[in-house]
């Protein structure tokens, strides 16, 4: 049979109360910095970053090919985000107590995948350059995506305000 401990009584008036120290630390202290210094741990990264003291097969990382690529990678983005479209859609059926109409969803979701592919893979900045697209100016860049997003919002505002939900 275990033994049962008996607990301290622990006031509040047993433990110290005091500022913390603000003016840094002392001469005397030695930081985490100063520490990783004095064993050599902060050269190891150092003699890395030179030129020409790359380990004997490794390959420069400029020159190394990225594993999925620019394509791959807006697939990997676009599916992420029409899942959540699809997860969106069924919620927002099931909250206004709509039959759910499945080719429907697969459909609209098939459809949002396709938009954020060609989206996602024109318009998302990659050290790849585009195949299909050219790369644009930064500031062509911005004025699209503001664009976009003010026409994106203002056709929110009216389709809240003239189209009716699903429960009227």
């Amino acid at each position: 049979m275990a033994r049962q401990r008996r607990q301290k009584d622990v006031s509040s008036s047993d433990i110290p109360l005091a500022h913390p120290d603000k003016s840094g630390p002392g001469p005397s202290r030695q930081t985490l910095l100063d520490l990783a210094a004095q064993r050599g741990l902060l050269d190891i990264e150092t003699e890395n970053r030179k030129p020409g003291k790359l380990p004997a097969g490794s390959v420069p990382l400029r020159d190394e090919q990225p594993i999925i690529g620019r394509f791959g990678e807006a697939v990997l983005w676009s599916s992420s985000l029409a899942m959540l479209h699809f997860t969106l859609d069924v919620l927002t059926q099931h909250q206004y107590a709509e039959v759910l109409s499945w080719p429907r969803v697969i459909t609209q979701s098939l459809q949002a995948f396709g938009v954020i592919l060609v989206f996602f893979y024109a318009l998302h900045q990659h050290s790849v350059p585009a195949v299909y697209f050219p790369r644009i100016p930064s500031l062509l860049h911005q004025i699209l995506f503001l664009a976009s997003s003010v026409g994106g919002g203002c056709y929110l505002i009216h389709i809240t305000n003239e189209y009716s939900y699903y429960a009227a």
